[in-house]
């Protein structure tokens, strides 16, 4: 029995809580809210509320709390911003011609008789070239060659090139 009764109230008391919650929710949709407009008579007015700032002035700095040292007035040497500053001439940029040719790296071939001969097949602007280790042409010298990219001179100038 006492089984069914503690059922009975733990049961009212989540119908009774769920019925709070469900009103609650419910009672912002079932009235119609009227606004009520009251009339002041009196007129505030801002000055006699606002209070005045406090103001001060502070000292000129004595001590450097970094470098732990004091300055007086005899310390400070005035400077002439216009008389420190110097006109330094333009200098006109020099440009290096640092053309590179538009080099692509499709891979490379070995041979079956001799394993140091390789064959490299490169795109130079637009024109497909197969080339052997250590050759040049255009301007162009194949120096080392790897899996995945070529070792080339251009102008005594040593760039890589990645495979496509």
């Amino acid at each position: 029995m006492d089984k069914k009764k503690l059922n009975i109230v733990l049961l009212l008391f989540v119908v009774g809580l769920w019925g709070t919650v469900l009103y609650r929710y419910a009672s912002q949709y079932l009235y119609k809210q009227e606004v009520i407009v009251v009339k002041q008579d009196r007129i505030f007015s801002l000055d006699r509320n606002m209070q005045k700032k406090d103001t001060f002035e502070m000292d000129p700095i004595k001590r450097d709390p970094f470098l732990n040292k004091s300055y007086t007035a005899d310390n400070k040497k005035t400077v002439n911003p216009i008389a420190s500053v110097k006109k330094v001439p333009k200098r006109e940029p020099i440009v290096k011609n640092t053309y590179f040719p538009a080099v692509e790296y499709y891979g490379y071939i070995k041979s079956n008789n001799d394993g140091k001969k390789e064959l490299v097949m490169i795109k130079n602007n637009g024109v497909l070239m197969k080339l052997k280790l250590g050759e040049e042409r255009d301007g162009l010298k194949i120096l080392k060659v790897f899996k995945d990219s070529v070792q080339l001179s251009y102008a005594k100038k040593v760039f890589f090139v990645k495979k496509n």
